[in-house]
């Protein structure tokens, strides 16, 4: 069940933010730290949310994603 959760978060993530703006790898980054977030490995979680933040600074979800991970550090 917790292993659905995390597809169904990865796919409502992906449906939500679209590819508009940012490369590849920060959106790889994103996604991929939003699924270990979701399955509870926060620090790989943070350091792929890092990446994908660095390499797209501006885009409110990496932050905001960033931010929840950082607080479960």
């Amino acid at each position: 069940m917790q292993k659905y959760c995390g597809i169904i978060l990865l796919l409502l993530t992906i449906s939500l933010t679209g590819w508009a703006g940012g490369s590849k790898a920060a959106y790889r980054n994103y996604y991929l730290g939003n699924y270990y977030f979701s399955e509870g490995d926060y620090l790989r979680a943070l350091r792929h949310l890092e990446k994908a933040h660095h390499l797209n600074p501006e885009d409110f979800h990496f932050n905001v994603s960033l931010a929840l991970a950082l607080g479960r550090t």
